[in-house]
């Protein structure tokens, strides 16, 4: 028996079986497309969202689980024999989840449970949860863990390329005259993470120009760092998926651990078919 347990959810792009590895509980968002309501990877799969999208406009929403869905897994838990646990969740600015489960753990005053935002999302979020179940499995206690969470926020860096304006300009990131005006000019833009908020850094033209500078901004950030977790994420996008992972074969060669995923539905929908990203974690040396 671990000593602690680690809850995430679905924004962090980790499916099941990569939850079942790190030994992480996974409690799935919700998902409504073209009015028909699902829980994420467990009624429909991000490649089937994408799909989707292929065939035109869709009607996509996203929503955090009800709080009643948020006891149930903490009763789980409970049951499983664990009194304490550990959630690090996608960024407050970003999400509910945080607020909802702080309403839910007041039904188990008898846990001690441990809410951290982890001001990012996607494989920025998950691949906190890599670390803290390494952390875990050198025997830190949960206090330590999540110490040493809240201490490596600003270790974290992810930057991810849009292959289509349509859905950044639904979301009302950009307008619709510049989205329309950057899709003539084949202007791809590459967003990051800054102060919890999904922002876009750059606007670059042509696609191959547009996924060097992503290696290079990656490269930038990685200068004389060799103590760090990686991971390439994708929505449907394996083509470019390979040029980028020769792009960056020497900092995939010198990570601590690297794996790809495929970028979670909830932001997959928000961001469109094709994006392709980075995140990596400075290890705390």
């Amino acid at each position: 028996m671990k000593k602690f347990a680690i809850l995430g959810d679905t924004s962090g792009d980790f499916d099941f079986e990569l939850a079942k590895k790190y030994d992480v509980y996974l409690m799935s968002y919700c998902i409504t497309l073209n009015q028909q309501n699902y829980k994420d990877l467990i009624d429909i799969s991000s490649k089937e969202i994408y799909q989707e999208m292929y065939k035109g406009d869709v009607d996509f929403k996203t929503a955090v689980p009800s709080v009643n869905e948020g006891i149930r897994f903490l009763e789980k838990i409970k049951n499983d024999g664990y009194e304490k646990v550990l959630m690090i969740t996608s960024s407050i600015k970003l999400t509910g989840m945080a607020n909802m489960m702080e309403i839910a753990k007041a039904n188990f005053p008898d846990m001690k449970i441990e809410i951290i935002d982890g001001t990012s999302c996607g494989m920025g979020t998950g691949i906190q949860w890599i670390y803290a179940s390494m952390l875990r499995d050198e025997g830190l206690t949960m206090e330590e863990v999540a110490e040493k969470i809240r201490d490596n926020l600003h270790n974290l860096k992810v930057m991810a390329l849009l292959r289509t304006f349509k859905y950044v300009v639904k979301s009302g990131r950009i307008s619709h005259f510049k989205g329309r005006i950057g899709q003539l000019l084949r202007i791809y833009p590459i967003i990051t993470g800054e102060d919890g908020k999904v922002v876009v850094k750059e606007k670059l033209r042509g696609k191959k120009q547009s996924l060097y500078r992503l290696a290079d901004g990656i490269r930038e950030f990685l200068v004389d760092k060799n103590n760090y977790l990686m991971s390439i994420f994708t929505a449907d996008n394996e083509e470019e998926k390979m040029i980028l992972h020769d792009l960056l074969s020497k900092e995939i060669s010198q990570a601590k651990l690297y794996l790809e995923t495929e970028l979670t539905s909830v932001l997959g929908g928000h961001v469109g078919p094709k994006t392709i990203g980075v995140a990596v974690y400075l290890l705390p040396e």
